[in-house]
């Protein structure tokens, strides 16, 4: 077949009908509920023997109850818990604000007042252990006399807890503790000792808790004060020890002596950098030196021998050697040269003593800083025990203190009646009993008989669970039956039990093999009721599945398939069963690639499916090779993409799909079926079965077209009378065309 080609058109189809051998059956939602209601009221008229004799006895003995049992009185006490506080241990403290009270606290509480020892206390104070109602009615003869004790105080106990009701508001702080008994006072009297007891301990709780942390405190004031003795002598030995004072009261003098003479050290090296540059300078070159050292003097005799030389030069030009006025200046010249000479000397003399005097200036301040740097670490090795014995003195000196205080504002707190309890509503003499409510006691009898009688009905009725009639199961899944495929053992004139095996073996190609038979017909009116599903036209694509195995799926998912392809519709029959498939051993096809070669990638579509040579409508998509993780191949894309190209290529697509409650194929098989079927066995499918399989198939939304019951026994009752007669005349009609064979027509001439 090729993978282009289109499929057929679809007519136009009639109104729905109903199917052949099922009665009509409305599955909208309103014949739905009609219908459930029809079935409750015939199991209701076939149980209403049990109902109303369950709801008769029920009322009778709640009667009894209400006007045998002795009249019981309750009284409240409400009380309100508030944070606990904390111990006031320091008077001048501020007031702390108010903190959240948190559910375990507020339970604990509750549980407080549910103790034994408040129990027993109110017992005591209000001598409840010698009333009637609390003395224990067996009294235990010989034995240990403390065991005796101890057995009657715990039935007492259990008596009063049986009595006692505490509960906390929900959402709230309030407690209201609540008694009943037979004697109103009493219903009164308790709940308020119970309450008076548990405001006594509270205030006991606190008190002694503040007590205890005065004790503590005092027997730790002991020991600090021995460590601030010891901790103060340790620090004046030492300050003997080493000849020094309180050394924080010094402050550092010695570092800041030594930061001054390191600033002074410094200038006084930045000063012997400078003239020894001067100096170097002056020796290198000494006829600068009076422009190096800014001399006056020299710079002027410098001046003056400029002029002269110039006058010189000028006179002995003009005069010559001889002249008077050149000798006079000539010896100027030289007189001004021998006092340059003389200042350049004095200068070089003077720059060179102050580079010494700064040398020596800088030696000295460096032998200062490393004396005083000496000092400096000196000092602060002898300020770090200094100041860790001081530390240990002033904190131990500091807990002191303050432990003192609040031993003092802890005995002042502790005469303090401070609680965080309060009574809201003390308990009252009750007026009216709670127990019991005559009319209210004999009313929830009878609606717990009714209630009782219902249930019981509907347990008988559910112990038979089998499925044996159509009705019964349209009453289950609230759909119709479909078809009604009649049990081939169970038709007039059938064989031995060893030719009834053959013959269920051609069941599965009944519509081939048995085209005539009543069996073949019924799957012709399965055929028939999907074609007319919908007036808009038949579903396209149909899974079939059943709840458990060996119900008669894959027989009627294949004779279906076969049936619709001998109307010419192109028609393609999945194995959807990638565990256990069979359609390609039933329709006998040679083994191939199938279906889980295909989702796996392994092969395409196109070239795993198989033409039925009987039937050439017909195509076959194998389950394949087993797989190892069905559910995640029938998950994948690759099917939904496989399921919308067959929608193209074929006017029909079944789908044969595991059983419903073994695997979850089926549901995901589901979302790309238009509709689904459901098969069943009569009186091998169970309905809690079928109801499981309903819940089931309701995740795949509102699928589910109807149903087809397997293996009907037609012997049973006149519905079935249809298919009795029909398999007479199949039979009479196959006897005639085996005896003439060879005439044209066969049997239609008998």
């Amino acid at each position: 077949m090729s993978s282009d080609q289109p499929s057929s058109t679809r007519h136009d189809l009639p109104a729905p009908v109903a199917p052949l051998g099922c009665r009509t059956v409305d599955i909208s939602l309103s014949g739905g509920e009609l219908f459930s209601l029809h079935a409750c009221r015939q199991i209701l008229r076939h149980r209403r023997a049990t109902i109303l004799s369950v709801t008769v006895i029920i009322t009778v003995l709640a009667a009894c109850y209400a006007f045998k049992t002795k009249p019981v009185y309750r009284s409240t006490a409400t009380i309100e818990v508030d944070a606990d506080h904390a111990p006031l241990t320091q008077i001048n403290d501020p007031p702390s604000p108010a903190a959240a009270v948190s559910d375990g606290y507020l339970q604990t509480q509750v549980d407080i007042l549910k103790s034994q020892s408040l129990a027993w206390r109110t017992i005591a104070q209000l001598r409840l252990d010698k009333r009637a109602e609390f003395e224990p009615r067996g009294r235990a003869s010989g034995g240990a006399t403390l065991q005796n004790a101890r057995s009657r105080r715990s039935r007492i106990l259990a008596a009063f807890e049986r009595q006692l009701q505490v509960r906390l508001a929900p959402g709230s702080r309030i407690v209201r503790v609540s008694f009943e008994d037979a004697d109103p006072d009493l219903a009164r009297r308790i709940p308020n000792a119970l309450v008076d007891q548990y405001l006594e301990y509270n205030f006991t709780a606190n008190y002694e808790s503040t007590h205890q942390v005065s004790d503590w405190m005092a027997k730790e004031l002991g020991g600090l004060k021995k460590q601030v003795v010891t901790s103060q002598q340790a620090l004046v030995n030492y300050e003997k020890r080493n000849g020094v004072a309180d050394l924080s009261n010094q402050g550092n003098l010695p570092q800041g002596t030594l930061d001054d003479l390191s600033r002074e050290l410094t200038a006084a090296q930045t000063e012997l950098a400078a003239k020894k540059a001067l100096y170097d300078a002056v020796r290198r070159n000494p006829s600068a030196a009076g422009l190096l050292t800014r001399d006056s003097l020299l710079s002027s005799l410098q001046g003056k021998y400029g002029d002269l030389a110039t006058e010189y030069a000028k006179a002995l030009a003009e005069y010559g050697p001889a002249f008077y006025k050149v000798v006079r200046i000539r010896k100027q010249i030289d007189e001004v040269k021998l006092l340059m000479n003389q200042e350049q000397k004095r200068e070089q003399a003077q720059v060179q003593a102050n580079y010494r005097a700064a040398s020596q200036r800088v030696a000295i301040l460096s032998r200062t800083v490393s004396r005083q740097r000496a000092e400096v670490e000196k000092f602060n090795e002898l300020q770090i025990p200094f100041n860790i014995l001081k530390n240990d003195y002033q904190t131990n000196q500091h807990l002191y203190e303050s432990l003192l205080q609040r031993l003092k504002d802890a005995e002042i707190s502790a005469g303090l009646r401070a609680t965080n309890v309060h009574v809201l509503d003390r308990a009252l003499y009750p007026v009216s009993p709670v127990r019991p409510e005559k009319t209210l006691d004999i009313a929830a009898g009878l609606l717990s008989g009714l209630l009782v009688g219902l249930t019981l009905a509907f347990v008988q009725e559910g112990l038979d669970t089998s499925v044996k009639r159509p009705e019964e199961l349209e009453s289950v899944i609230g759909a119709p039956v479909l078809a009604v495929i009649p049990e081939a053992g169970s038709l007039p004139g059938g064989r031995a039990w060893p030719e009834r095996r053959a013959e269920r073996r051609m069941v599965e190609r009944c519509v081939l093999q048995m085209p005539n038979s009543p069996i073949a017909e019924a799957y012709r009116t399965l055929r028939t009721s999907l074609l007319l599903a919908s007036a808009a036209g038949p579903p396209q694509v149909l899974l079939f599945t059943s709840t458990e195995p060996r119900e008669g799926k894959t027989s009627t998912c294949v004779n279906l398939a076969l049936s619709l392809a001998q109307l010419n519709r192109r028609v393609l029959l999945i194995d959807g069963d990638l565990r256990r498939g069979r359609i390609q051993s039933v329709l006998r096809l040679p083994r191939a690639a199938g279906l889980s070669d295909v989702l796996a990638g392994g092969a395409p579509p196109g070239t795993v499916l198989s033409q039925v040579e009987e039937a050439p409508n017909l195509w076959v998509l194998s389950s394949g090779p087993r797989a190892s993780s069905p559910a995640d191949l029938l998950s994948s894309p690759m099917m939904e993409q496989m399921i919308g190209d067959f929608r193209r290529r074929f006017e029909f697509v079944l789908i044969d799909s595991p059983p419903l409650l073994l695997v979850a194929d089926p549901t995901i098989l589901s979302k790309f079926a238009d509709g689904i079927v459901l098969v069943t066995s009569s009186e091998t499918t169970t309905r809690k079965a079928v109801s499981r399989a309903l819940r089931i198939l309701e995740t795949a939304g509102e699928k589910l077209l109807g149903a087809v019951v397997n293996r009907v026994d037609a012997r049973r009752g006149s519905d079935y009378d249809y298919y009795r007669h029909h398999h007479h005349y199949y039979v009479q009609e196959a006897a005639c065309a085996a005896a003439v064979p060879d005439r044209p027509g066969g049997g239609q001439d008998c």
